[in-house]
């Protein structure tokens, strides 16, 4: 099964030998395979959201199920927007790499070359933190544990919160999964791009990308087709309305399974960075590349990030041999998360 967020576990399967033309026939069934196992998600009211396959550049396959908002009475659809949480961090950590290949910094730079906050951050790179092995405190987890629900902080407000804390580790001893991590570079690109954290993803990946249905945070606007979340107690119940500017390239991102299929693609494909810096990102070290996870699925291997914020669920995956984007996003979900994905895959790849 494909490992996501807390376990990342290989998959052990044979590898299948397959003919052009039963290959062709495989697809033609898959597809039906793949919209029948969605039909019986929707039947079983078991989640709702929305997915899509492109090979290429291209559309091969969209559907949404269930409901951008219950109360509204409105279905999903192609137009539907979710937060896309902590795939989020690729996007950020192609904008740094475009810094890179820019000349604007170095992936050894010190972090005390932005933030001289506390004595440690001379020993943390900037690779450090795409890596998540900065040995910052993890905010997330302790003083401000319920981030998810507290107003917009500034950034002096979060510098102050890094300032008083203590480095949990070495700086590049181990690898500890961190939003502090990305929030820090977040606030780099501000500084480098002298301008906002949604500009910079405006003028550096979603302009460029013609990604129009794609924005960084604020509140829910469902006149804009932005999808409610919910969460399950014999019947779905809605979050609250979180504010989730606060984790800017942590995981603050609103996106659509399309628009993140068109990111990815590009990011393997159309120079959105050099060979060079794509060959760092893709180094796997200690289970991390520069904001992206190599993910088994039967023989394949793919390449991408997942998500998870406030009941919404998400995640990416680019299959280089078969030039395949999948991105599956849901605003509500009762089940397993990683048996879903396993499922959609199989009935995708007519395992």
């Amino acid at each position: 099964m494909i490992s996501l967020a807390k376990s990342w576990r290989p998959l052990i399967v044979l590898i299948l030998s397959i003919s052009p033309l039963s290959l062709l026939i495989a697809q033609e069934g898959s597809y039906k395979q793949l919209n029948n196992l969605l039909i019986k998600y929707e039947l079983r009211n078991e989640w709702m959201g929305s997915l899509a396959f492109s090979k290429g550049n291209s559309i091969i396959f969209t559907k949404s199920i269930g409901y951008s908002s219950i109360e509204a009475d409105e279905k999903a659809n192609l137009k539907t927007k979710y937060r896309i949480g902590s795939i989020s961090k690729m996007l950020t950590s192609t904008m740094i790499l475009q810094m890179v290949d820019e000349g604007l910094l170095d992936l050894n730079d010190p972090l005390s070359k932005y933030f001289p906050i506390w004595d440690n951050s001379i020993n943390i790179t900037i690779e450090y933190l795409l890596r998540h092995q900065s040995g910052i405190e993890n905010f997330g987890l302790n003083r401000t544990k319920n981030y998810k629900n507290i107003d917009p902080k500034s950034k002096a407000d979060v510098i102050q919160i890094f300032a008083e804390s203590e480095s949990t580790f070495d700086p590049g001893t181990k690898v500890e999964y961190n939003n502090a991590n990305y929030l820090l570079l977040s606030f780099i690109i501000e500084d480098v791009d002298q301008c906002s954290f949604e500009e910079s993803l405006k003028k550096r990946i979603l302009i460029p990308l013609s990604m129009n249905n794609s924005h960084a945070g604020g509140y829910i606007d469902s006149s804009n087709y932005e999808s409610h979340s919910y969460f399950w107690k014999k019947k779905w119940i809605r979050n609250s309305n979180n504010y989730s500017t606060f984790l800017l390239g942590a995981g603050s991102i609103v996106s659509t399974p399309v628009d993140i299929n068109s990111f990815i693609y590009a990011l393997f494909n159309d120079n959105l960075i050099s060979q060079t810096s794509m060959n760092e990102m893709l180094k796997i070290k200690q289970g991390m590349g520069l904001g992206i996870f190599s993910f088994p699925f039967y023989e394949k291997t793919a390449y991408g990030h997942a998500g998870n914020y406030s009941s919404f669920e998400s995640f990416t995956a680019y299959f280089p041999k078969e030039d395949l984007s999948f991105t599956l996003c849901m605003n509500a979900n009762r089940e397993d998360f990683n048996n879903i994905l396993k499922e959609v895959l199989e009935a995708y790849f007519h395992k």
